[in-house]
């Protein structure tokens, strides 16, 4: 009987694998100028509010983020867009664990700047019964102040694998989040969070509802 690799584990191989085909060189320069420049410190953090928004879920419904605060906590996960295998993993190993998360007790809202129509496809696809909410222009994103620019030596490699014209702003400049999980109370307030410059990297579900228990 095959033991079922960890979170971490399976994000390593995607990244062995992502790499064998695709070059490294250009994400990590990128990775390198996020680390230099001010984005993570200027990202909302513990003990701030989070905006009161309201964005359409994959059937096109509005969606107030105060209808979804019923319970301690809420859990806001931003994620990139489904042509992202890294998030795909992520929402997949969120769901195996919603159960628990929802026990803890929690409500859980993923967010990408994908369409409507694409949340829809990621929701069906990764089998997601949790809320997935469309953040059109990252308005929302950067109100989190998580919105970077691609730099043009990447926004090549990122079309060629989908990443397209649904992602750019009308400066004409692409755009993308930052993967982060925020852990908010039912005020508002954020109790936990985890942010990434790197792509790669993701908060383990078990970290996450490990937090929510012991507080």
């Amino acid at each position: 009987m095959n033991t079922p690799i960890s979170f971490a584990e399976q994000l390593k191989k995607l990244e062995n694998d992502v790499f064998a085909s695709v070059p490294r060189q250009p994400f990590d320069d990128h990775e390198k100028e996020l680390r230099e420049s001010d984005i993570a410190k200027l990202t909302l953090r513990v003990g701030d509010k989070i905006p009161d928004f309201s964005l359409k879920n994959a059937l096109g419904e509005e969606v107030n983020i105060k209808d979804l605060m019923t319970k301690k906590w809420l859990v806001i996960s931003f994620y990139r867009g489904q042509w992202c295998p890294f998030c795909q993993v992520e929402l997949q190993n969120l769901q195996k664990n919603l159960e628990n998360i929802e026990n803890a007790p929690a409500r859980l809202v993923a967010i990408s700047p994908q369409t409507p129509d694409n949340s829809l496809s990621t929701k069906e696809k990764n089998e997601l019964t949790f809320e997935v909410l469309s953040d059109e222009g990252s308005k929302v994103g950067k109100q989190f102040n998580i919105v970077y620019n691609v730099p043009n030596y990447l926004v090549n490699t990122y079309q060629k694998i989908g990443v397209g014209a649904e992602y750019v702003n009308e400066a004409g400049k692409m755009q993308l989040p930052l993967p982060a999980t925020y852990v908010v109370d039912n005020e508002g307030i954020i109790r936990m969070s985890f942010l990434e410059v790197s792509f790669l990297k993701r908060l383990d579900p078990k970290d996450l509802i490990k937090f929510m228990l012991e507080n």
